[in-house]
């Protein structure tokens, strides 16, 4: 059977009308900020966001991945910010 990427998914959902992905965008964006809004009042840059069973990296203000919170998620969440 064929595959269908990741990347030819977002594509499709963005071009073919079947998904407002910057609607989305804002949607997660506005559910993390007042975790990222409390990370930056302490000074930090580099913060990992943990909430209904997804774990959020961010960089500078910019979410790098989303994992699922399993054992191994933190780990890598660190490992994919410098640490």
């Amino acid at each position: 059977m064929i595959r269908v990427s990741d990347r030819a998914l977002m594509r499709f959902l963005t071009r073919a009308g079947g998904c407002d992905i910057e609607a989305l965008r804002e949607v997660l964006a506005e559910s993390l900020e007042r975790a990222a809004s409390a990370a930056r009042a302490m000074g930090q840059t580099r913060f990992t966001i943990v909430a209904d069973g997804l774990v959020y990296p961010v960089v500078d203000d910019v979410v790098t991945t989303v994992l699922a919170d399993e054992p191994d998620a933190r780990i890598m969440a660190g490992r994919s910010r410098g640490r």
